[in-house]
């Protein structure tokens, strides 16, 4: 890290009771001796490390601020390095004048995530545990921030650097023994590789299954809400979001653009979009709309199909439910207040759906609503322990390396099995290993951690 000492506002924006200055460096207390007196008369460096000083902030002899301020001596702070926070009154105007003053006296502003950076580039936390910071900040859920938790502990990191151990053991002696030939050195056996690489594999593939529920987990579940005109659409839209978000008439093709909501359902991050009725039309505008609903529907996480249980299957309802195979979906008999006219046997034909995602229900008054909220949680890869225990892989990134990972792994054991010898596995062996450190940081390039680190908020 360059030597400098940087200085930020790391408490959100806009008025508050309190607000924070932080400053890292190893000139940082210097840095705020320049500006805070305190009321006992005690410098920083004399209270001791940890200890919160009462007093003020001075632009020369003017008072700024009333502020409490507390300095921890490196390594035993959030960077390892000298760091000062100066917790003034939460208004922009005091924030902003205490921020100039520490750049006024040496310190540089700090990059967006540069605390958190150094925090990882000093060796306190790995890359796993440093993208964790964000996801707590920005957890919208219980089950979000347990996994985000989970992840700053180091649950992850664990996972990842036992199977780095691993690798790293059986490459140690394969490639000692291809070094040093004249020491002898005993080669691994046939049996070991298969061993080593079956419990590593398996290992990766596991952790990378809990992809779909971790980001589901951390980002929501995206469900469009699909179906011709007046079946129910923007109805259900509505009783999900517990307010009208939707405008709801008899009129068909009332919808002519996408609704969007966010919401929570059975403990769930739902980003629910209602769409705009698909039926043949020659409605200029209500076209558009139409592109735009098959547009959202092929990018969606689940699809919800609303069927009028009332009436047959027509040709749009038909065209809707062939069109998009193998795509995770529920379909939703609606209005089950009434009599019965809809084949569920017809459905099931041209979906090749299973028998429990086909769900009565009725918008109107609620009936089937436990039986779609369960089937729901489990669509969305959560059900029982997943969203609950364990830790998941939340990150895109650490999912993509994982899949590269396990491909190597399985390419490695397929030579081990047909008999190859030791170095010609090493390769498959060695992404791995390389794929695997990527995740936590221990082989990353300075230009994946500039990206990585741009997303973080100033000050953090």
């Amino acid at each position: 890290m360059p030597p400098d000492t940087i200085s930020a506002v790391c408490t959100a924006a806009g008025e508050g009771a309190v607000g924070i200055v932080r400053i890292s460096g190893p000139v940082s207390a210097q840095i705020a001796g320049k500006i805070f007196k305190a009321q006992n008369g005690l410098s920083l460096a004399a209270a001791g490390s940890h200890k919160m000083l009462y007093g003020h902030i001075y632009d020369q002899d003017k008072i700024i601020d009333e502020v409490f301020c507390v300095y921890m001596r490196a390594p035993r702070s959030y960077t390892t390095e000298d760091v000062v926070e100066i917790h003034c009154h939460g208004g922009r105007m005091a924030l902003g004048k205490v921020l100039a003053l520490t750049r006024a006296h040496g310190a540089r502003l700090a990059w967006p995530g540069e605390f958190t950076q150094r925090a990882f580039l000093n060796g306190r936390i790995d890359l796993t545990q440093a993208e964790a910071v964000m996801s707590i900040i920005r957890a919208g859920s219980e089950a979000a921030l347990r996994q985000a938790v989970y992840q700053q502990e180091g649950l992850l990191s664990f996972e990842i650097k036992t199977m780095r151990a691993k690798l790293k053991e059986m490459l140690t002696r394969v490639e000692a023994a291809l070094d040093y030939p004249e020491e002898d050195l005993e080669q691994p056996s046939a049996a070991e590789w298969i061993a080593l690489l079956t419990e590593v594999g398996c290992q990766a593939d596991r952790l990378l299954n809990t992809a779909p529920a971790g980001r589901v987990i951390k980002d929501g579940l995206r469900a469009v809400i699909a179906g011709k005109p007046n079946v129910g659409k923007s109805s259900l839209l509505n009783s999900l979001a517990g307010y009208d978000a939707a405008i709801v008439t008899e009129m068909a093709g009332t919808t002519r653009d996408s609704i969007e909501q966010e919401l929570f359902f059975a403990d769930m991050p739902l980003i629910l979009v209602d769409t705009a009725g698909v039926r043949e039309t020659a409605d200029k505008i209500e076209k558009i709309g139409i592109e735009k609903s098959l547009a959202k529907m092929r990018r969606a996480d689940l699809l919800l199909f609303v069927l009028d249980g009332s009436e047959p299957l027509d040709a749009d309802d038909r065209f809707l439910l062939t069109n998009f195979p193998g795509k995770p979906c529920l379909i939703l008999i609606n209005k089950s207040d009434l009599p019965a006219r809809t084949a569920r046997a017809e459905v099931k034909a041209l979906t090749g759906c299973a028998e429990q995602d086909m769900i009565n229900i009725s918008v109107k008054d609620k009936s089937g609503w436990p039986v779609f909220q369960a089937r729901l949680r489990q669509k969305a890869g959560g059900a029982g322990a997943l969203l609950a225990e364990g830790v998941c892989v939340q990150e895109q990134r650490h999912a993509e390396l994982l899949a590269k990972a396990a491909a190597s792994l399985r390419d490695a054991l397929a030579a081990a099995r047909a008999g190859l010898p030791p170095d010609c596995l090493l390769i498959d062996c060695e992404n791995a290993f390389y794929e695997l450190g990527r995740i936590t940081g221990e082989t990353v390039s300075d230009e994946i951690l500039r990206e990585i680190f741009s997303r973080f908020c100033l000050g953090k």
